[in-house]
């Protein structure tokens, strides 16, 4: 799977997510790069940014669906 997007907060991933599900494109969310950590003492928040990954053949057509959505420009 390959990166599309990255937003703030896992809420704003699942909404994508969602969205392009209704537009049949398979998705996965998770933490994106640096959200994560070992240190106990650093707190992350909960807008802790998330990328949103689709299949390579879903690229082009999940990069439109967000375009048409003002998600990405």
């Amino acid at each position: 799977m390959t990166k599309i997007i990255t937003v703030d907060g896992e809420m704003n991933a699942s909404i994508i997510k969602g969205l392009l599900a209704d537009n049949e494109i398979v998705s996965s969310i998770g933490p994106g790069e640096g959200s994560l950590g070992f240190s106990p003492m650093v707190n992350r928040g909960p807008n802790v940014s998330y990328d949103v990954l689709v299949q390579e053949k879903d690229i082009v057509s999940a990069k439109k669906i967000l375009q048409d959505a003002d998600f990405i420009k």
